[in-house]
């Protein structure tokens, strides 16, 4: 493993790199304190505390810090419920790591839209979206009668795949999609049998029934005719810390390579696979 050259470049990027000009989102001065949170000796990472992969991303930050030879901290944030808008969750992260993190950990990157003050390290692994049925007869989506309803979880990628699935199809062969802004929600509709079949993030799925759908009588089948997706999950960091992403890129693919990330994966019990 490399870690003491990786180290060594951190620690030259820790005492002062150059740093790349982009366009910032506006964020009221109140809500800034420009207070940077690297230290020379250790590394703070955001973590959502209510995400379903939230043990196994932890454990990926630890490694990851001990790999950079750096002492771990995190900082654990709440998101709110829902956001409707885009540009909610771009002024939330650049506060966060303005003032609390040099890192987001379990970020999706899933998307090319985020601003360029914002650059994003390679997978450090895949996790699949599902689709979950009740109704034993059920082997894949295209079984499902058109006349039902699918449930999404709102604005994830799976949703908009469906969307874009169904607008291939004519009308009298799309089912009815019924969107809902919580994966607890989702699950519910499932099982009382508002929705056929929920199209969702397989962690959620498991983290919603307790580790356990089988238990509650659901099922998870084949997407087919919709492609399997899988969510890419990495790290964030600001532009101007790209060397710091690129430090954490080569940690990553260390950790990948020494079968650190599947042994994270088998511990945690978290669905999903090291970046190929």
């Amino acid at each position: 493993m490399r870690v003491k050259a990786i180290a060594l470049a951190l620690a030259l990027w820790a005492v002062g790199a150059a740093v790349a000009a982009a366009q910032v989102p506006y964020v009221p001065a109140e809500f800034l304190s420009g207070h940077r949170r690297l230290q020379g000796n250790s590394i703070t990472f955001c973590v959502y505390e209510d995400s379903p992969t939230y043990a196994f991303d932890r454990a990926v930050a630890e490694e990851l810090a001990m790999a950079l030879l750096l002492e771990p901290n995190f900082f654990e944030v709440k998101p709110p419920p829902f956001r409707l808008a885009q540009e909610d969750y771009v002024e939330e992260l650049y506060v966060l790591l303005m003032d609390h993190c040099d890192a987001m950990v379990g970020f999706s990157l899933a998307t090319d839209t985020y601003p360029d003050w914002l650059v994003l390290t390679r997978p450090y692994y895949w996790t699949p979206y599902v689709l979950a049925v009740t109704d034993p007869d059920y082997r894949q989506l295209s079984d499902i009668p058109r006349d039902k309803a699918i449930g999404t979880r709102l604005l994830t990628l799976v949703d908009v795949e469906f969307i874009n699935f169904m607008s291939t199809l004519p009308k009298e062969q799309r089912w009815r999609r019924f969107p809902y802004v919580s994966d607890a929600l989702l699950v519910q509709r499932l099982l009382d049998g508002t929705i056929a079949g929920a199209l969702m993030w397989a962690p959620a799925l498991y983290r919603e029934t307790g580790g356990n759908p089988e238990a509650l009588g659901i099922r998870v089948i084949s997407t087919s005719p919709l492609r399997t997706i899988e969510r890419p999950v990495g790290l964030a960091v600001r532009s101007s810390d790209a060397f710091l992403r690129a430090m954490l890129d080569e940690a990553i693919a260390a950790l990948t390579q020494d079968g650190i990330i599947d042994e994270l994966l088998e511990r945690t019990g978290t669905l999903g696979r090291p970046d190929r």
